[in-house]
C-alpha cells in the first residue's frame, strides 16, 4: 500500500496574542507552536524523506525559528534547561544541513538542464544523489536517538517549566508589549550594523542575509505586541531582502562547490567514500564561471534594490513602530 504524503504544517506566525497578555503565556504558546512541528517534522524527514523533499527543508526551517523563540524567551527557563534544548536543536539542524544541500543542488541541475539541453548533467546528478543518500544518514540516527530519549514528551515537560522559577519573579508577570519593546531594538540594531558594512563583500551580504533572517523571525514572534504595520508593511520588506539575498547566496554556494568539485577531482568524498563525479574538471570550472557571473548579477540587482533611502525608510518605520504605545 502506497502511504498518502503527510500534510505541509507551517507556523509563521504566534496568533493570538497581545500587548496585554503575560510574555509567559505567549512564550509557552510560541514555544510549543514551533516545537511542536519540530517533533512532526524529524521523524518524517528521517523515514520519508524520498517521498517529499519538503519533509528536510521544513525541519532546517522549524529548527531555525525554534531557536529564534528560545533565544527570544530563554530568560523564563533555566539555563539549564534552554542550554539543553539549544543543543538538540542545533544537532537537528546541523544533521539536516548536507541533505537540504544536496536536494537543492539536484533541483538547480534539473532546471540547469531544462534551460541548457546541449549540457549533460546526468554524471553529476548521479553523483549528487549518491551523496545525498549518505547525507541522510545523520538523520536517522538524530531520530533514532531522539525518540529513544523520548524527545516528545521532554519538550512537553520543557513548555510547562517556561516561567517557573524564573528569578527576579517579576520577569514572567511583565507584558507581552513591555518585553517585545526590550528584544526587538537589539534585533533591528545587528540588522542594521549588518546593512551598513560593505556590501561588495559576498561575505558580508551572507552576514546581512543572517541579520535579516534573525529579524524576520523575530518579528513572527513579536509583532503582536505592535502595530499591524510592522506584520503588513515592514515584514514584506524584510522577506523581499531575505529572497534577494537568498538568491546571491544560491550563486556563490553553487560556484564555490563547483571549484570545490574540480579542485577534489579523483579524491574520495567527506561526506560519502565515493569518488568525485565523473566530470571533467574543466567543466565543473565552466559552470563555475558561469554561476560567478549569476552571482555578480543578482549582487549588483540587490545593490540596486537595497538603496540608502530604502535603507533609510525602513530605519524609521522600525523607529517608529518599536516606539509606539
Amino acid at each position: 500500500m502506497v502511504m498518502a504524503k503527510s500534510p505541509i504544517k507551517k507556523a509563521k506566525w504566534i496568533d493570538g496574542t497581545a500587548p496585554d497578555q503575560p510574555v509567559v503565556d505567549v512564550a509557552r504558546h510560541a514555544l510549543a507552536s514551533r516545537l511542536e512541528l519540530v517533533c512532526y517534522y524529524l521523524p518524517l524527514a528521517a523515514e520519508r524523506w524520498q517521498e517529499e523533499i519538503e519533509y528536510v527543508h521544513q525541519l532546517r526551517v522549524i529548527t531555525r525559528r525554534s531557536v529564534a523563540a528560545l533565544d527570544t524567551f530563554g530568560h523564563l527557563v533555566s539555563n539549564r534547561r534552554r542550554e539543553w534544548l539549544g543543543r538538540r536543536l542545533k544537532k537537528i539542524r546541523r544533521a539536516a544541513g548536507e541533505a537540504r544541500d544536496c536536494d537543492v543542488q539536484l533541483e538547480r541541475l534539473a532546471a540547469w538542464s531544462a534551460h541548457h539541453p546541449d549540457r549533460d548533467v546526468t554524471a553529476l546528478a548521479e553523483w549528487v544523489c549518491e551523496r545525498r543518500r549518505c547525507a541522510q544518514q545523520p538523520i536517522v540516527a538524530r531520530q533514532q536517538k531522539l525518540a529513544a530519549k523520548d524527545f516528545d514528551r521532554r519538550i512537553e515537560k520543557f513548555i510547562a517549566h517556561v516561567g517557573r522559577k524564573v528569578k527576579p519573579k517579576k520577569l514572567a508577570q511583565q507584558d507581552f508589549g513591555m518585553a517585545a519593546r526590550l528584544a526587538l531594538p537589539p534585533i533591528v540594531d545587528e540588522f542594521f550594523t549588518a546593512g551598513s558594512a560593505d556590501l561588495n563583500r559576498v561575505e558580508q551580504l551572507h552576514q546581512f542575509r543572517i541579520a535579516g533572517k534573525r529579524l524576520r523571525y523575530a518579528i513572527e514572534l513579536l509583532e503582536g505586541a505592535f502595530p499591524s504595520q510592522l506584520r503588513k508593511d515592514v515584514y514584506p520588506e524584510v522577506e523581499n531582502l531575505q529572497a534577494m539575498l537568498g538568491t546571491v547566496n544560491d550563486h556563490a554556494t553553487a560556484a564555490n562547490r563547483y571549484r570545490h568539485w574540480a579542485e577534489a577531482a579523483g579524491q574520495s568524498s567527506p561526506v560519502c567514500d565515493t569518488p568525485t563525479p565523473a566530470v571533467p574538471p574543466a567543466l565543473l570550472l565552466d559552470w563555475a564561471d558561469e554561476e560567478q557571473a549569476a552571482l555578480d548579477h543578482s549582487r549588483i540587482e540587490f545593490a540596486q534594490w537595497w538603496s540608502d533611502d530604502r535603507a533609510e525608510s525602513l530605519r524609521q518605520q522600525l523607529s517608529r513602530l518599536a516606539g509606539s504605545k
